[in-house]
């Protein structure tokens, strides 16, 4: 089996759901988690560390790296938000607090899509950022490294996230990056 949820992120901790989800994991011969956190949840159901194998790093460090000598200065901070563009990504969030906080020439791009998009565009209008706020399409994956290079700041704002693997990606590439405690 495989298993990504940490603790903080586990919502059933009792009851049905939670029963079932112990029983199912503890017949499994092995899981494969991405790291200790979710290690850590599994040994919670009961399940033996000998049958739980952390698995490797998803992201292509290299070509993230590679990419970040693409990065040119220019005139104020670029952020950027990568993901779903739903509630609990906590966007609106974003956009208020960059309107708080931005110099005069900082940049935030929100890539992605989701039911939130149109009222977001509204939201960014409201606040008087229409033209420091962009959104844009999701790109491919393999277009990524390319992509952040261009950016000095990822930002993950999730009200509840299992892991962003962006950020991953963000810190591969050499930028800043900003995350919630709940992600």
């Amino acid at each position: 089996g495989f298993y990504e949820s940490t603790l903080s992120t586990n919502r059933h901790r009792s009851g049905p759901l939670a029963w079932a989800r112990k029983l199912f994991m503890s017949q499994l011969h092995t899981v494969v988690v991405p790291g200790p956190a979710a290690r850590r949840a599994l040994e919670s159901f009961g399940v033996r560390r000998e049958r739980i194998f952390e698995g490797f790093n998803a992201v292509d460090v290299e070509a993230f790296a590679a990419a970040s000598g693409l990065r040119s200065r220019t005139n104020g901070h670029r952020y950027i938000y990568v993901g779903q563009i739903i509630a609990r990504k906590n966007i609106e969030h974003l956009l208020a607090a960059f309107a708080e906080a931005r110099a005069p020439d900082d940049t935030l791009t929100v890539l992605g899509s989701g039911e939130l998009l149109a009222k977001l565009r509204v939201v960014a209008r409201e606040l008087g950022l229409a033209q420091a706020i962009e959104f844009r399409d999701p790109v491919p994956n393999a277009a990524m490294p390319v992509l952040l290079a261009s950016f000095d700041t990822l930002v993950l704002p999730s009200l509840q996230e299992v892991w962003g693997l962006v950020v991953n990606e963000a810190l591969a590439a050499g930028m800043h990056v900003v995350v919630s405690r709940e992600a």
